[in-house]
């Protein structure tokens, strides 16, 4: 049996191996089209898939499945930003990972001692992505930013455009509170509402390292050991942790709520769809006599585009979507949406022990 939580209830390897199954037939069907041909959505599809099936693994403690898932989802983070372009070599990579992959799964549901090894093909990818980068692949997630603005010709050219069309160009410093442990979460949020006022040329830390976290920080000592209090009664690497537990321990609570909720990843039907604003019906996450609880459920306007870029196409109501800070992130199968909630009324549950 490979090693995994000592924990894991037989109903959460049911719902694993049946989430596992889903991403994993997205995974046949997208890379084997990706020998063919290069899209945007295609890419994502994957990305999605590697980053569903890291975090879901790692959840349980398979370690195999996610190392392998999270250096399949850091060679699809290059593709997409166009770091590196696809190659035989790299989809060669990626039809070898899938297959450890199944592997792997199908070693969990009917263990027969068969061993992946894992590290070799995590090797593969990083050296696939060495040889279009010049570098030894990925560097890991906490990396230090360069904190000067790209000025290149095309930023250059894009400012003079913007100035002849009359328009007003500003330079934005923002300087984070030292000690801030989420540097990447802060950010992300200065990031998208600077890009409700307009276009955002060039940033650094750019919004490929944003969305990556690849920006230095440090945890706090306090911090730290209140997350490690937390450990004890079932605190899980899971983001509905650090959204509803961590997050709120940086201010006021009262004040956050409706950040936290915007914040963590939520799930909704879809009431209606037009142009690229989506209205989804869903239950937030409401502060009620002190404690945290889902509150009745309500209507939230979101957005599934920008600039024409596009997550989901052909929505359709009374489909399941996924959010995050506004955004409609995915579209959630039955065993996803129970995933999804159980992890979120878990930790909703271990907050309330410390409020």
């Amino acid at each position: 049996m490979p090693n995994i939580a000592e924990d894991l209830s037989p109903e959460d390897m049911k719902v694993f191996l049946e989430e596992a199954e889903e991403q994993l037939q997205l995974l046949d069907e997208e890379v084997i089209r990706l020998e063919k041909e290069t899209s945007e959505e295609g890419l994502a599809t994957i990305f999605r898939a590697a980053h569903t099936l890291k975090g879901s693994s790692a959840m349980i403690g398979y370690r195999a499945m996610t190392e392998v898932a999270h250096a399949m989802e850091s060679m699809l983070d290059k593709l997409r930003n166009h770091v590196i372009v696809v190659t035989p070599v790299v989809v060669d990579s990626l039809l070898h990972s899938m297959d450890a992959l199944r592997v792997l799964n199908e070693e969990l549901a009917d263990p027969a001692g068969i061993e992946v090894d894992f590290e070799s093909l995590v090797k593969e990818m990083d050296t696939a992505v060495a040889a279009q980068t010049g570098d030894g692949g990925d560097q890991g997630d906490e990396v230090e930013v360069d904190q000067s603005l790209d000025l290149s010709d095309t930023v250059l050219a894009e400012v003079n455009a913007q100035l002849e069309s009359n328009r007003i160009v500003y330079q934005v410093q923002a300087d984070l509170e030292e000690g801030s442990a989420f540097g990447a979460v802060r950010f992300f949020q200065l990031h998208s509402e600077l890009s409700e006022f307009g276009k955002i040329i060039t940033s650094t830390p750019s919004e490929a390292d944003i969305a990556a976290e690849k920006i230095a920080r440090r945890i706090p000592e306090r911090l730290h050991k209140y997350m490690v209090s937390k450990v004890p009664a079932g605190a899980r690497p899971h983001h509905s942790f650090h959204v509803l537990d961590v997050c709120m321990r940086t201010g006021a609570l009262a004040d956050q709520v409706e950040i936290l909720d915007r914040c963590r990843i939520s799930w909704g039907v879809v009431q209606g769809v037009s142009g690229d604003a989506v209205t989804v019906r869903y239950e937030p996450v409401v502060l009620q006599a002190g404690k945290l609880v889902m509150g009745r459920p309500s209507v939230r306007e979101t957005r599934r585009a920008a600039e024409g870029l596009s997550y989901l196409k052909d929505l359709q109501p009374g489909e399941i979507v996924s959010m995050h800070w506004g955004w409609v992130c995915d579209r959630l199968t039955p065993a996803q949406v129970s995933r999804l909630s159980a992890e979120t009324s878990h930790h909703i549950r271990i907050a309330n022990e410390t409020l």
